[in-house]
């Protein structure tokens, strides 16, 4: 995805004092591959779409537009149009369920992402990063604006996770240092303090090492990834309830079960009768594994409806999280009276440090594994 942003951008700057119709093509069908693995990198294009919009290149945008939608269209609309209702349905749903749910997840202020970028980039290098990219706004417009326009709509978003950011990174450093170079060519103060210069760079490139370390030994998420490695060696799993109590629920990484999977969620109501379908035309495989997830919110009758729709039977429950183990117990064991703890996972260290660090975003996620008895 980077590669492939980065890639369209160096056609444009590579090729600028001599750009001809097959540059923006070339840029557009690399803006077009970023977007197939991460919708929100078209931002970048928007953004260098309005520099070209600005300057009346109407060619240009015409082009690059054409090399954006060929590729889109020949992958995503292909794939879409055979495995569901029609070409783009992906893409469509997907804006669909992030404006459904934008306040579901992590959200924060308008700053926030200004705050992440100084942060992970290591003051004050950060700051000199950012003061170099906006100083490049007439070296390299296109990438400019484009980092801009990426930065300034993830800014706007209620949805605030960090993950989101990252694609401008690297452009941010790019641009950052050729910037800041440019600046300290230039400035007297940085001249008569080589070594202030010399020592937050030391800082920088020091604290960087110990977090990359870190992080290469680092085993993030264990308690949502260890369970469904730990039930893809049951032999009777048919299904898992996952049960989160006071906290909102969460998509099991299932991909882990080794097995085809799904959550009954997704299908349940089936307006558009996806899951009637499915049943009807194919056979599911022996070991396919529903998933069903409760919070204190949900009512027990959803969970018993969901159940009678899909047909499938639990075997196992996952009681995520520490708080009111007895209470959650207690009402689970209305349905499910005979349930034999197996196995309890517990957080990485990693883990454990994000959630002391700030237990509001990283919950707690102690996981008690148990089996569901006839």
């Amino acid at each position: 995805m980077h590669s492939a942003v980065s890639g369209g951008f160096y056609v444009l700057v590579r090729y600028r004092d001599r750009l001809q119709a097959r540059h923006f093509l070339l840029a557009g069908a690399l803006f077009g591959v970023s977007f197939l693995f991460r919708y929100h990198t078209a931002l970048f294009l928007m953004g260098a779409g309005a520099v070209l919009l600005f300057r009346q290149q109407w060619k240009a945008i015409a082009w690059l537009a054409l090399g954006f939608i060929g590729v889109v269209g020949l992958v995503q609309g292909t794939i879409d149009g055979i495995l569901f209702d029609y070409p783009m349905d992906s893409l469509v749903a997907y804006f669909l369920f992030n404006s459904k749910g934008a306040f579901q997840y992590s959200t924060g202020p308008v700053y926030r992402f200004a705050l992440t970028v100084l942060g992970f980039l290591v003051p004050p290098i950060s700051a000199f990063l950012v003061f170099g990219y906006a100083r490049t706004r007439r070296l390299a417009p296109l990438l400019f604006w484009g980092g801009v326009m990426f930065f300034v709509a993830h800014s706007l978003f209620p949805n605030k996770q960090e993950r989101f950011i990252l694609p401008l990174f690297p452009l941010l450093i790019i641009l950052g240092v050729i910037g800041w170079e440019r600046y300290v060519a230039g400035a007297a103060f940085w001249h008569r303090h080589p070594r202030l210069l010399a020592n937050s760079w030391r800082l920088f490139w020091v604290l960087n090492g110990i977090v990359t370390l870190a992080l290469a030994l680092t085993y993030s998420k264990k308690s949502r990834v260890e369970p469904m490695v730990y039930l893809s060696q049951k032999t009777d799993l048919r299904g898992i309830v996952l049960d989160f109590g006071p906290h909102g629920t969460k998509m099991p990484p299932i991909f882990y079960l080794g097995r085809m999977g799904a959550e009954a969620s997704a299908f349940i109501p089936d307006s558009s009768g996806v899951w009637r379908r499915y049943q009807q035309q194919r056979r599911l495989p022996t070991n396919f594994v529903m998933t069903y997830a409760l919070n204190d919110k949900t009512p027990l009758r959803r969970l018993i409806s969901e159940m009678n729709y899909t047909q499938r039977r639990p075997t196992y429950l996952l009681l995520v999280g520490n708080k009111e183990i007895d209470r959650r117990l207690d009402r689970l064991r209305l349905l499910f009276p005979h349930l034999k703890l197996e196995q309890t996972i517990t957080p990485s260290p990693y883990d454990q440090v994000l959630h002391a660090l700030n237990p509001r975003v990283h919950k707690d996620e102690h996981v008690r594994i148990y089996q569901i008895l006839k």
